[in-house]
């Protein structure tokens, strides 16, 4: 709401998040602005996906090489669910929050295409959400799972990664995952292919 009237006001803006790729040595930050000029300067030097790529690789092989050894129990072509918090606001949507009990059909075909759907609940949410909880454990071929969410989308038997919003969605493209996103995210990025994307820095 605040970029749609800061350009209604024709005030120029630079927008500055947490990018949703954690994995890599640093922090990054996606940024962009409602000027062409602007954002022409933010692209510049940005980090490639071939970079983003390579720090996915590693972290696919540090979960097959790693000192943990004990191998987890997961069915074969399985989907993940990813979990967020109530108020995240990239779930804020025509003035309130939404939650996985909003898209109960989508969740329901995905237990059905896939041999098992593990839904991670995000792991800053100890309560209030005990409705969503008990949705997902009344669904046939699902369960939760408290296993790392890396560790989880690193995992072959994992072919599919679903959520609304969550920046493990971005993630997990980079492991070579289907991903269904059910909600728009609050930016989309120039270097997953969107010309008019945010910049990577």
């Amino acid at each position: 709401q605040t970029r749609d009237i800061l350009t209604r006001l024709d005030v120029i803006f630079i927008d500055l998040w947490l990018h949703p790729v954690r994995f890599m040595d640093d922090i990054m930050f996606a940024v962009g602005s409602n000027n062409d000029y602007m954002n022409g300067a933010l692209s510049e030097g940005e980090i490639d996906l071939q970079s983003m790529q390579l720090y996915a690789d590693r972290l696919k092989i540090q979960s097959y090489k790693g000192w943990e050894r004990k191998e987890p129990i997961l069915v074969d072509n399985s989907a993940l669910f990813i979990g967020q918090t109530l108020n995240d606001k990239s779930v804020l949507k025509d003035g309130r929050f939404h939650s996985v009990l909003d898209f109960k059909e989508e969740v329901r075909h995905l237990a059905e295409q896939h041999g098992h759907l593990y839904y991670s609940r995000h792991p800053f949410l100890k309560s209030g959400d005990e409705a969503e909880l008990d949705f997902i454990q009344s669904l046939p071929n699902t369960s939760i799972t408290s296993l790392s969410t890396y560790k989880m989308i690193c995992h072959p038997r994992i072919s599919c990664v679903a959520g609304l919003s969550s920046s493990v969605l971005t993630e997990a493209k980079l492991m070579e995952k289907d991903v269904r996103q059910l909600m728009p995210g609050p930016f989309d990025l120039k270097s997953f292919g969107n010309l008019s994307g945010y910049a990577t820095r």
